[in-house]
């Protein structure tokens, strides 16, 4: 099988959360961090076209990263998480999209024409706090290199990393055409941790 789930180094904490929510945001149950989330974006506020899905392919790198930079913004000024609604068509090209702590992608696809032959994860979470990646369909059409940084999502730890780390989910996702499904590496020499985690419901082909 493509799909590959490995977490390597100090992963502690509530790793299920028992999260539950709805569309609106409203997060219940057994969640550490102080999760809040009140609002939404999308990234057709922020140029993207997201018209792969009816065969009208223009680039959405840039649309899609800028909601999650805007997520970002209003996380480091009050703690508040933002769902970024995907459309069903945002199509990525070349590189990688960088996920950001606060930032919540929820539904829609999101098209890849082909890995780069450097290893470079579709969408790439590095130190983050209190992101999610939840209900999307991953397609790409070439795959990359056999490896965990050819991943469709990925986290990684920076060498040294001495901040903990908490709450990380990547739920009900569906990948396909990919070297590797879903990478969550911590950490690399560092003292920090990654804690209240949940990787479920994920179908890799």
């Amino acid at each position: 099988t493509l799909f590959r789930s490995n977490v390597t180094g100090n992963l502690t904490g509530n790793v299920l959360g028992n999260v539950t929510g709805n569309v609106l945001g409203n997060v219940t149950g057994s969640v550490t961090g102080n999760v809040t989330v009140n609002s939404h974006l999308s990234p057709l506020g922020f140029g993207a076209l997201c018209t792969a899905s009816s065969g009208n392919i223009t680039v959405d790198t840039i649309g899609l990263q800028g909601a999650i930079t805007a997520a970002n913004t209003t996380y480091l000024a009050n703690g508040s998480q933002t769902i970024i609604d995907v459309p069903p068509g945002c199509y990525i090209s070349p590189g990688t999209v960088t996920l950001l702590s606060g930032a919540q992608l929820r539904g829609g696809v999101i098209f890849t024409p082909t890995q780069p032959t450097t290893t470079s994860p579709t969408l790439l979470a590095t130190n983050v706090d209190d992101a999610m990646v939840d209900n999307v369909t991953f397609i790409n059409t070439t795959p990359g290199a056999n490896s965990p940084y050819n991943a469709a999502i990925a986290y990684f730890s920076t060498p040294g990393d001495a901040i903990n780390h908490h709450h990380l989910v990547i739920t009900n996702n569906n990948i396909s055409g990919f070297a590797w499904g879903i990478s969550v590496f911590y950490s690399q020499g560092g003292t920090g941790s990654l804690d209240d985690v949940l990787i479920a419901n994920n179908t890799v082909r």
